[in-house]
């Protein structure tokens, strides 16, 4: 069919109606919604100023059906038959239908929940924002819409909105629903005060509803073979596509929906959502899993964006593929829980390198039919590799071609009737020296030795010292000083020689430990001779604590030493040698 377009121009109002009855909506590959609040901020504010936002792109549905659909609104889709696929323009409508959404009855819409940010927001028009000054405004930041962050469950409080002149921006866009607000923001208002507030939000109001958008109809059918490289092509001005993106295009011919994919892993293995794993891995864990017999196994970013080809000679290839991705899901479940109970990682925080999951977790599919008898002689060969590849920052750089080399090595050294010498290139054997230099140069709090170093005692079973809650059963964790910051800035002041080492040492893990945040509260600022007093000894050793410390027999520095020794020696004796 020859290509044609269309150009119109519809109102806003127009199209959240569209997005609502589902008259418009998504191919099945599209990305997740993307922007910030800020964004959303931004783009209503160039529609309040009456900027151009950028032509919103649409592709006829008719023709068109194997792009798959997705609502806007959470519709089943089998229930609807769109009219239009967006192509280029889902951040502008997503935000518009968030923000100017609202129903029939007087209600607030449910907070925005950004994942990234693992908040919620609400979104406000400042009704004593100067509007005649909007000339002299810049447009780096919001100015007049405001997002809040917000609890899901709190309330909307009218008359606090009301004294803060701040209004839901859902409730502008309804005359009904901004007379209601107003009557309860200020109860106190004579009718006069209310007609004032009211004309402002009419005015914005009208702004809004005057506001066109350009609509560019694509009237073609679209073969699927360029399916991908329009959805590329045509965001490559906007929010950057990730490899995951682009990826989902290219599937989507095959009939394979990663997007869906992922969302049945995470329903399906909770500690990839609990642990924020990223898509990519499950495909890195597939190729490992694919090349497992070769000597130079790889999975980096370019072999990912080429993993289509890998399954492109199958007959069954949705079938083959779709079980590859259960199965590397799953041993990336098993590695996390392997992460969680042989090697103490409390959460995601806490993970020294994430991209070891993905070794690991294709290790762990390689021996999956080794006789259980080994079972604990492999954890044992896997418990080396972990600490001295953490102790080594074997991840910090060419994290990919690290990947790959692990993998090989993993799989060479967990064979059980071959050869038991450990690989060179995963030999990590350290002596107590090159251990404490190892701990000496931590410097900052996002280090994987410091991560490791801090999780060490959950290893060893460790509670917290007062609810004796176990710390890896999911509690809140607080990453506590045993000696606070407070009590040390005292001692730095009685006796100020020794001040520069105090102050360097004082955020080091060995000055740390996890705590619940209930007992963290409850012990703030106390010194350690007060807060560990009563604490069972058993619980004191799993933390790498002893008796002289609660008997106030150790200053800071000789503190410090002493439990550097013992975690010195605890790291060659157990974990790595």
């Amino acid at each position: 069919m020859q290509k044609e377009k269309a150009v119109t121009q519809l109102s806003i109002t127009t199209l959240v109606d569209r997005l609502n009855k589902d008259h418009i909506c998504l191919p099945s590959f599209q990305r997740d919604f993307v922007w910030k609040p800020d964004q959303m901020a931004k783009l209503l504010e160039s529609v309040i100023r009456h900027y151009p936002t950028g032509t919103i792109m649409l592709l006829v549905s008719k023709g068109n059906e194997d792009l798959g659909k997705l609502s806007f609104v959470n519709t089943d889709p089998n229930a609807f038959t769109p009219k239009h696929y967006v192509i280029d323009g889902q951040q502008r409508l997503r935000t518009f239908l968030t923000l100017l959404r609202c129903g029939g009855r007087f209600e607030p819409n449910p907070p925005f929940e950004h994942e990234a940010a693992g908040a919620n927001y609400k979104f406000f028009y400042k009704l004593d924002f100067a509007f005649s000054s909007i000339e002299e405004l810049g447009v780096d930041k919001p100015t007049f819409i405001v997002p809040r962050k917000t609890e899901d469950h709190e309330k909307d409080n009218y008359e606090q909105q009301g004294k803060e002149h701040l209004i839901p921006v859902e409730f502008m866009f309804s005359k009904k629903h901004s007379s209601s607000w107003v009557k309860q923001a200020y109860p106190r208002y004579k009718q006069p005060g209310r007609n004032k507030i009211l004309k402002k939000i009419s005015e914005i109001r009208s702004r809004i509803n005057n506001y066109s958008c350009p609509i560019e109809i694509i009237c073609m059918k679209l073969k699927a073979i360029h399916h991908a490289n329009m959805f590329r092509l045509l965001n490559e001005g906007g929010t950057d596509l990730t490899t995951f993106d682009l990826l989902t295009a290219r599937f989507n011919p095959d009939g394979i929906n990663l997007r869906n994919l992922w969302k049945a892993s995470c329903r399906d293995y909770q500690n990839l959502e609990q642990f924020k794993v990223d898509p990519i891995f499950v495909l890195k864990t597939m190729l490992l899993i694919r090349q497992h017999e070769e000597d130079n196994p790889t999975c980096t970013m370019r072999e990912v964006k080429r993993i289509r080809d890998y399954y492109a000679d199958e007959p069954a290839k949705r079938t083959l593929f779709q079980h590859d991705w259960r199965t590397a899901s799953s041993y990336l479940d098993k590695a996390i829980n392997m992460m969680k109970h042989e090697f103490g990682v409390a959460s995601r925080k806490y993970l020294p390198y994430s991209p070891m999951l993905i070794p690991l977790a294709a290790a762990l599919w390689h021996v999956r039919d080794y006789d259980q008898r080994y079972k604990g002689h492999m954890n044992e060969k896997l418990r080396r590799w972990y600490w001295g590849a953490v102790f080594n920052k074997q991840f910090e750089k060419s994290t990919d071609t690290q990947i790959g080399k692990h993998f090989a090595a993993l799989v060479e050294w967990l064979e059980p009737m071959t050869r038991t010498r450990i690989p060179s290139n995963i030999n990590f054997r350290m002596s107590k020296e090159e251990i404490g230099k190892s701990l000496d140069r931590i410097n900052t709090t996002a280090a994987a030795v410091y991560k490791a170093v801090l999780c060490m005692p959950l290893r060893q079973g460790a509670d917290d010292i007062y609810t004796r809650d176990y710390l890896g059963g999911g509690v809140r964790l607080h990453d506590h000083h045993i000696f606070p910051k407070n009590f040390l800035k005292l001692q730095v002041e009685r006796d100020g020689d020794s001040a520069e080492e105090i102050l360097e040492k004082m955020n080091h893990p060995i000055n740390r430990m996890l705590i619940t945040d209930s007992t963290n509260l409850e012990i703030k600022d106390k010194s350690p001779h007060s807060y560990l007093a009563g604490v069972d000894r058993r619980i004191l050793k799993r933390h790498f604590l002893f008796s002289e410390i609660v008997s106030n027999q150790l200053d800071f520095l000789e503190f410090f030493e002493k439990r550097k020794s013992m975690i010195v020696d605890y790291v060659h004796r157990n974990l790595i040698n």
